[in-house]
Order: C-alpha cells, then sequence, then structure tokens
C-alpha cells in the first residue's frame, strides 16, 4: 500500500506557490494599570494586545482593590522581556506593503522570500507555537531561534532591532 505522500496529491493539490513571508515583532507597551480596569471584550475591533498580554497574566479581578499591585508590577517587568508577533504572507512584495510595514513603526520586521508560501507559513506558525507556547507572545531572546533558518536561506529584507529593557 502506497502513502498518501507517495501518491502526489500533495503536489497536486497543494502546489508550491513562491512568495514572501512577513514576521513582525513589537514589544509589549508598558501600560497603566488604569486601563486594566476598562471593559476589554475580545471581539472588540480595537482589542489590544498589550492588554491581553497582561490580563492573561494577571487572572479575573473587577477593581483596583481587587488588583494585586505586586503581581501587576511582576507582571509589568515581564513584560520588557516579551514582544507580540505576527505573521504574514504575501505573493509578491508590492510598494504599498513595505509602506504599510514601515508605517506600522514595528520594533523588528523580516521578510523571507520563500519557494511555497503556504508551506513555509504553516512550519514557521507551529515552529512558533513550540517554542512559545502560544500564538501571539514571545520571549524576546527566542526570536533569533524563531527566525534562524528563515534569516539564514531566505532572507529578503530586515528592519528595525528588538532588543529587550
Amino acid at each position: 500500500m502506497k502513502r498518501k505522500s507517495d501518491l502526489g496529491l500533495y503536489d497536486t493539490v497543494n502546489p508550491a506557490i513562491p512568495g514572501f513571508l512577513i514576521f513582525t515583532f513589537e514589544k509589549i507597551r508598558k501600560i497603566q494599570f488604569s486601563e486594566l480596569l476598562q471593559d476589554h471584550n475580545l471581539n472588540e475591533i480595537g482589542f489590544d494586545p498589550n492588554i491581553a498580554f497582561y490580563l492573561d497574566r494577571l487572572g479575573d479581578f473587577e477593581s483596583t482593590k481587587d488588583l494585586n499591585l505586586h503581581r501587576a508590577n511582576r507582571v509589568r517587568n515581564l513584560a520588557k522581556h516579551y514582544a507580540i508577533c505576527e505573521l504574514f504572507y504575501t505573493n509578491k512584495m508590492t510598494s504599498k506593503i513595505e509602506s504599510e510595514i514601515k508605517q506600522a513603526s514595528y520594533d523588528y520586521v523580516l521578510i523571507a522570500e520563500v519557494e511555497d508560501i503556504v508551506k513555509s507559513f504553516h512550519n514557521a506558525r507551529l515552529k512558533f507555537t513550540r517554542i512559545t507556547g502560544n500564538g501571539t507572545f514571545c520571549k524576546i531572546k527566542d526570536v533569533a531561534k524563531i527566525l534562524a533558518i528563515h534569516k539564514e536561506h531566505y532572507l529578503w529584507e530586515e528592519m528595525g532591532v528588538l532588543t529587550h529593557g
């Protein structure tokens, strides 16, 4: 019996499409504790991943007297070592895309030119999740590990610097 991979189905159904992966990183910002007390609807259009970072680590509280300030300060210090990561892909790099990336003011961006954007995107997302344990936040010290293969073999452009502290 032939294995699925030997049948050529993957090549027929999922043809390699060349393109670009865009890895963006933005340091978690220092937030005011009063921001945590606002109503944060996760489905809201203005969802702020910075606040989500804090709320994920602080748990539930309803008022200022429920907010553990000691723990909140620890999370604030922890946030200095984390970044928000977003992964995008496109089949061609246009000046409009480059302009939008620059206007977004990310702390660090790596653009990799790959032979198969779907497969590369899937593999990059799996590696990111395996290293970070989630799909949004990563330790700044892990960024080099996450990007190693793309930086070494597929680098197209790199912008900015990402340091903690």
